[in-house]
Parts: structure tokens; sequence; C-alpha cells
């Protein structure tokens, strides 16, 4: 990831270069509240956002992309797991919950100063998994997992608008530089299915299915499955707000 953003950066920086355009990199912290019949199986959602945005030079619009991940449901348990080579050990079983979005977006400032309010446009893909990971207690760093496996991966399409505020830290010796923005956008989009360990209710409606994964008993011999988490699905419905600060590249 961390070679993508140079890479991705370092287009930016060649394009705005040719093209006469000002880039821009910004981070957020991002707070999601599903929608409509989401929230029946999501409470919320924490993450993190990454944007990239172009603007030509004395214009009010701009135009790039943002990346966002969140994550909504944790579980973590003890369980006696089977080694590759059969040994049998405890070991903790963490699943996570969480989507990614990848988003094409625009956006315009509708005046100029100190403070500026924004209006955006976005469409993109949103990309739901469920990661099961499995790590030795021993191991108390765990940077690497035992074993592991995607349990359940969904996408669909996504649209979203929103509006915000940008605050220009530097106006005198260098606007726009540095600026804080705070930002609330809706986003909607297909039906996905996607699985929660941390769902408020049980819905009927939109509950599909359970998965489990098998674990042994050590002093028994028996292999029990272990319910994990349930699948659910409905249509795509958030409505988030942002936080974070943005940083000028080009001069």
């Amino acid at each position: 990831m961390r070679y993508t953003f140079t890479i991705i950066i370092s287009l930016f920086s060649l394009v705005s270069i040719g093209q006469g355009l000002v880039p821009e990199i910004a981070t957020s912290y991002v707070f999601s509240a599903p929608r409509g019949t989401m929230q029946q199986n999501i409470k919320n959602a924490n993450g993190v956002s990454v944007d990239f945005y172009l603007t030509p030079k004395e214009k009010r619009y701009s135009f790039g992309f943002e990346m966002a991940y969140n994550a909504y449901g944790h579980d973590k348990s003890r369980q006696n797991y089977t080694m590759e080579d059969g040994s049998v050990a405890p070991m903790d079983i963490v699943v996570n919950n969480g989507f990614f979005n990848m988003m094409l977006a625009g956006r315009y400032f509708l005046m100029d100063g100190t403070i500026k309010p924004f209006i955006t446009g976005k469409v993109g893909y949103s990309f739901f998994n469920t990661k099961l990971s499995i790590y030795d207690p021993n191991d108390l760093d765990q940077c690497e997992p035992v074993d592991a496996d995607i349990l359940s991966k969904d996408a669909t399409v996504i649209f979203s608008g929103g509006a915000g505020l940008r605050w220009d830290l530097l106006p005198k010796k260098c606007p726009g530089l540095l600026s804080v923005n705070i930002s609330a956008n809706y986003s909607a989009g297909g039906k996905v299915d996607y699985m929660n360990v941390d769902a408020p209710n049980h819905s009927h409606a939109t509950h599909t299915s359970d998965v489990y994964a098998q674990f042994i008993n050590i002093q028994t011999q028996v292999i029990h499955e272990h319910h994990v988490g349930n699948v659910y699905s409905t249509s795509l419905e958030f409505l988030d707000f942002r936080i974070g600060g943005t940083v000028r590249l080009g001069r």
C-alpha cells in the first residue's frame, strides 16, 4: 500500500506539471452511520480516508479520487486450532468486518476566503469483506497470523454527494498550503452481501446465512463448529462525517 501511494502521488505530480494543475493530498477520520435497512445490521463504522485532488490554477473546481477503509465489526476468542502438521494448540481467533471504497470525485468551492464552503460528488465501488485471522497468543506483537482466510466478500457500485467547509491555516503566509476540512456525505449503492459479528439486531428479513469455522477439542478430540458471524443482504446506504487535513503539493 505504501508503494501504491508513492506511485499515485508521483503520477499526480507529473500530470499537474504537464497540465498546469495544482495537486493536493488529504487524510481524514471517517465516522459512518448506516441508514435504511442496513442500520438493522451495522451500528456504525470508523475509518480513515486518503484523497487526491487536482485543481486548475485560479479555478474553484477540483477533480480526483478518494480511498477510504472503514471497520464496523470485531470479534476475538480463544479456540484450539489444528496446525498443518497435525499438532493442536490454543490460538486467538480474530474476525474483522470492514469495507473499502474507491471513488472518482469532483469538488466545487462556493466562494473564496479563509473559510470556504464546498460541495462534492463521487462515484465508485464499495468492497465489503470479512477476514478471519488466527494468531499465536504467545506472539505479543501478532505481526503475522498463523493462518488467515476471507470468510465473506462482495462489492457494489456506490454514489455519494456531500458538503463541507475548508479552513485555510496559513491565509497570509502561504494561502492554500495547509488546511482543515470538515464534511458530511450521503452514500447509496446497490444490494450487497456482508457479515457482521457485532450486529445490533438479528433481522430475519435481511439475514441470509450463518458462517461457522471448525475447531477441535483437545481433550475429547471432537471437532466442533464455532459460529463466527451472520451474513446479511441489504442495499448500501451510509451517512458519513469527516474531519481531517489537506496539504498542497504544488506551488
